[in-house]
């Protein structure tokens, strides 16, 4: 890693600080989601069996996602994909289908996501990338005006 002069060292967040901040954040979601589904007139069994199973598939697909990607910014999608979790809360599901459901949805999207990532990330360092401009020797060369235009113009003057 080079540094320039007025450059500080960025410091690097742990594996370990994500996962927790990822299992906390299901944790919140969870209970949140059980309570509200307690507000809703559900038992407390039926309320946290679906939210559970729902976050468990959520982090699964999470954690998949994340091991390909190893991004720091990757825990920020769990909060997105929270959504699956609430609003598993206030349906009577079992802890398998609301575990199938959310695991099979989770896949796709941060299949789609990672895609997505992928390709912005590519057509962005190659904007950025400056390429030398091009060299001309000719009298109405303007190197901030033809910057990234191929223009050859030839003039016979007889």
């Amino acid at each position: 890693m080079r540094l320039n002069s007025g450059d500080k060292p960025t410091k690097q967040v742990s594996e370990v600080r994500i996962w927790l901040g990822v299992f906390a954040a299901m944790i919140a979601m969870v209970v949140v989601s059980t309570v509200a589904g307690l507000f809703e007139g559900n038992d407390i069994a039926s309320a946290l069996i679906g939210t559970t199973g729902a976050a468990l598939g959520v982090l699964l697909a999470w954690g998949g996602y994340h091991l390909v990607s190893r991004r720091p910014e990757d825990a920020f999608s769990i909060i997105y994909m929270g959504t699956l979790v609430a609003m598993s809360g206030d349906k009577h599901r079992t802890f398998a289908e609301s575990f199938a459901g959310c695991l099979i949805i989770s896949v796709i999207t941060y299949s789609i996501v990672g895609m997505l990532k992928r390709s912005l990330g590519q057509a962005r360092s190659r904007r950025s990338k400056k390429a030398a401009p091009p060299r001309s020797d000719h009298l109405l060369y303007d190197a901030d005006v033809d910057a990234g235009r191929d223009v050859t113009c030839e003039v016979n003057i007889p």
